[in-house]
């Protein structure tokens, strides 16, 4: 039998409606899940800390951190001081209640003797999806640095700042009192978390960073103003799981003759 061009879209269409009809039918869904750090104990003396941060995304890289603070620092429990559900970064990642965090301090405490703590990432991180926290930066300052894939040191506006706040003046609080006033300033420009304009020893003042762009290193430096101040860090991330089911077709499609072509 002689078939014509158009003889032969015929059977093209009717093979793909067989095939078709068993092509298997996908249902997926993804569940944002949103966790906090977990620390090795901090090893070492004052001036050569160490330990590692994880972060619960699946596959999200690890990270060495070393610094040089002075003592009296930890991997703290977060059962005394959390950042509740109802502070800025409580609200996408859930309370830190009992979620641990690196407390820190300058390498001595003087203005001119800040400490440098370094976290290493094992590869670049993804380009969002995580964040991380600076808290009680009142009488002190940080400088926050970071180097891209390529080696590139980070802008301010990539590092993502997302502004300041007081843990201790929100909802769900631990047993601190804090002003919703009292909260750092930042400078993009020299990158610069600088707490209240009085240097005063205060309570509850963070704020917090989410990275837009994949991150090799962050680095933070942080600087005494005044008093003896001590520094926090959390970080968190979403994960998310992705469940589906799947089902396929057996049922044949309709045949379709080939007419004959005109003669």
């Amino acid at each position: 039998m002689k078939r014509t061009p158009a003889g032969l879209g015929a059977l093209a269409a009717a093979v793909l409606v067989a095939i078709a009809a068993v092509v298997p039918a996908i249902s997926t869904s993804a569940e944002t899940r949103p966790g906090w750090a977990d620390w090795d104990p901090l090893t070492g003396s004052a001036g050569d800390w160490s330990t590692t941060m994880r972060l619960p995304a699946a596959g999200f890289p690890a990270a060495t951190v070393t610094s040089d603070s002075r003592g009296g620092v930890g991997v703290i429990s977060g059962a005394s001081s959390w950042l509740s559900a109802a502070t800025p970064p409580g609200e996408l990642y859930g309370s830190s209640r009992g979620q641990q965090y690196l407390n820190l301090r300058p390498q001595a405490d003087r203005p001119t003797s800040p400490s440098t703590t370094t976290y290493s990432f094992e590869r670049p991180t993804p380009a969002g999806g995580w964040a991380f926290v600076l808290g009680d930066i009142d009488a002190d300052r940080a400088i926050v640095a970071a180097r891209g894939a390529d080696g590139r040191l980070l802008t301010g506006a990539e590092l993502g700042w997302q502004g300041g706040f007081n843990y201790c003046a929100v909802d769900g609080a631990p047993s601190c009192t804090g002003d919703p006033d009292d909260a750092p300033a930042w400078n993009p420009a020299t990158r610069e978390v600088t707490g209240n304009v009085r240097a005063a020893d205060t309570s509850g003042a963070a704020g917090w960073f989410r990275p837009t762009t994949p991150i090799t290193t962050l680095t933070i430096e942080f600087y005494q103003r005044s008093g003896f101040p001590v520094y926090q860090t959390w970080f968190a991330s979403l994960a998310r799981d992705i469940a589906g089911t799947v089902s396929s077709s057996t049922s044949q499609a309709p045949r379709r003759a080939c007419s004959p072509a005109p003669r």
